[in-house]
């Protein structure tokens, strides 16, 4: 089965702007934040987003055979993203956690109601359900049980609805996330 996001998530294939995996890796904290047309192909999902229809999609009757070259790059991937917010992530203990940076990097960014890394977080747990659902409960538990609840401020009910969803598989009929 020829997928497109996991030929570039293997870095055999550029995404629709013509950027390798490689050029992703290199993103600064800075680029992450601005940047809008990647992270549907860092963190792909099942689910076509609204705001970039040219990313594609992983297709329903996908299994993943567990390329490690995918999941490295997947954890790389969400190392990055991670540090642009101001947080780890330990891959040997599955762990995420703050930076001194955290509140600098996040004060103007995901700690700020309606921002769109919110959407993101959703994104990011569907991908690793997928991939290594593990990871996708670490990441859930963290935003659910640490963020949101010590910024509780920060962040709707829905965020919670929607990462809950995510985090559980459970697609919300009636009530869709934008998905970035």
């Amino acid at each position: 089965m020829n997928i497109p996001s996991i030929a570039f998530l293997r870095g055999e294939a550029p995404d629709q702007s013509g950027r390798m995996i490689a050029d992703y890796l290199g993103f600064t904290d800075d680029k992450w934040e601005e940047c809008h047309d990647h992270m549907q192909w860092a963190f792909p999902t099942r689910t076509v987003s609204r705001f970039n229809p040219m990313a594609p999609v992983i297709p329903a009757d996908f299994k993943f055979g567990g390329d490690p070259i995918v999941l490295h790059n997947l954890e790389t991937l969400l190392r990055l993203y991670l540090r642009s917010l101001g947080m780890s992530y330990d891959s040997a203990t599955n762990t995420i956690d703050y930076t001194p940076q955290f509140i600098m990097r996040s004060f103007n960014s995901l700690l700020r109601p309606g921002d769109h890394n919110h959407l993101r977080v959703s994104r990011i747990i569907e991908c690793f359900n997928i991939f290594n659902p593990k990871v996708a409960d670490s990441i859930a538990r963290w935003f659910i049980f640490e963020i949101a609840h010590k910024y509780f401020g920060s962040f709707s009910g829905r965020n919670i609805v929607f990462w809950t969803a995510a985090w559980q598989n459970v697609e919300l009929e009636d009530y869709k996330s934008p998905t970035t």
